[in-house]
């Protein structure tokens, strides 16, 4: 199983959220939304220890829809999957 850190995934996503509502404001959208998904996701990986999970999260506009997976074995948390608009990012 593959997988990716949350500090790999954040560039990876910034990288489309700049695509969609261009570079300072990709930036920006970034900087608050993705420190959120990913405090969020942390949550639900903790609470399904050795399960793989995933969560759907959506911008305030809905232009921005990202799908992780992960799982959390032995206090650990990764990324095994991230679909960005539905489109599967590889990782």
């Amino acid at each position: 199983m593959k997988n990716i850190s949350f500090q790999e995934a954040e560039r990876l996503l910034t990288g489309r959220l700049m695509g969609i509502y261009g570079i300072g404001q990709g930036r920006k959208a970034a900087g608050v939304l993705l420190p959120a998904i990913f405090r969020d996701f942390r949550k639900v990986l903790k609470d399904h220890e050795g399960e793989e999970t995933s969560e759907t999260y959506k911008s305030e506009d809905r232009k921005a829809e990202i799908i992780l997976t992960g799982i959390r074995l032995a206090g650990k948390s990764s990324l095994t999957r991230i679909v960005f608009n539905g489109l599967e990012i590889e990782i």
